[in-house]
């Protein structure tokens, strides 16, 4: 059995996009977190993908484009994952 290589470790900068240099990293970071938040949330209240689509278009509306538009968005993210007991 061949022997392993050893990889050499590095500590992270606690973003994976700019640990990789790539482009626009907390950018990238803002929306990974933004699609793990939302996929928690579909699988807290049991939805399908079809099902969490057809949803109240008229919430996401409320608590994703128009916080994003006046920049609340993380804010108005974090009283939602509270309200759904996410937080």
């Amino acid at each position: 059995m061949p022997k392993s290589k050893l990889l050499d470790k590095q500590i992270s900068s606690g973003n994976v996009f700019a640990d990789l240099g790539l482009p626009d990293a907390d950018e990238h970071l803002i929306k990974a977190g933004l699609v793990s938040k939302i996929d928690r949330i579909i699988r807290k209240l049991q939805l399908t993908q079809i099902a969490a689509a057809k949803r109240d278009y008229k919430c996401f509306l409320r608590f994703v484009a128009a916080p994003l538009l006046r920049g609340e968005l993380a804010k108005t993210l974090e009283r939602f994952a509270a309200d759904v007991g996410l937080a």
